[in-house]
């Protein structure tokens, strides 16, 4: 699924009460593959922001 090359689309799961933030298209899978990290933290949202990005919630299910 191709979203605009400035809009991530992620999933936001809550695990023990943190909200953990995994990319769901490709560009973001990347983006996160470059941390070194499945999820991206409230610091790489912020920098990704910086760089013009903006972030698109995918469907959310309760069954998760």
């Amino acid at each position: 699924m191709k979203y605009s090359n400035k809009e991530l689309l992620v999933k936001v799961k809550s695990i023990y009460g943190i909200d953990k933030v995994y990319p769901e298209c490709e560009e973001g899978q990347l983006l996160a593959q470059l941390t070194g990290k499945k999820t991206f933290t409230d610091d790489t949202l912020g920098l990704l922001k910086k760089l013009g990005y903006t972030f698109k919630v995918g469907p959310v299910s309760i069954l998760e």
